[in-house]
């Protein structure tokens, strides 16, 4: 990919664990929007630093290719079930600004984070939440396998939301 070529969603996944922690490495996954690889200095970016980050990739598994949709809801899918959107079937965003009722099933396509509940993780979630609208499924987090959440919705039908 050349400099300055737009990715439009960059994915880490930090797995660290020290030699006291022989039993589960911690587990921090970052989903970025509009963020392409250029912008990250562990990822080869000369112009912006990003100590933090590179820290954490140092110290950590580093995944350098991911594939999946350019869009919030077929995106989120592919992450969480692990399955191509052909496979799962979303392929648009949830139509949650036109007033859609629907929620992905959880149960239909199981989460990789009900997994590493199972496996005595403790989960939780932030950022935006393009998979129901939660004012009709308020619990939807929780049935993806969060412990807990802190998400918003971009629509709050018919009005765009403030997401702070």
């Amino acid at each position: 990919m050349k400099k300055g070529a737009h990715v439009f969603t960059l994915i880490f996944l930090f797995l660290s664990c020290t030699q006291k922690e022989t039993i589960q490495p911690n587990i921090l996954f970052i989903l970025a929007d509009d963020l392409g690889y250029e912008m990250i200095s562990s990822f080869g970016s000369l112009e912006v630093q990003t100590p933090n980050i590179d820290r954490l990739a140092a110290q950590s598994t580093k995944f350098t290719r991911a594939y999946t949709s350019p869009v919030c809801t077929p995106s989120r899918m592919s992450i969480y079930s692990g399955k191509y959107a052909p496979t799962h079937g979303y392929t648009k965003v949830l139509a949650i600004h036109n007033g859609s009722r629907h929620a992905v099933d959880f149960e239909k396509y199981p989460t990789y984070v009900q997994l590493i509940k199972d496996a005595g993780y403790h989960t939780a979630v932030s950022g935006k939440w393009q998979l129901a609208a939660l004012q009709y499924h308020p619990d939807h987090c929780k049935q993806a396998g969060f412990d807990s959440w802190c998400v918003w919705q971009i629509w709050d039908e018919p009005n765009k939301t403030n997401r702070y």
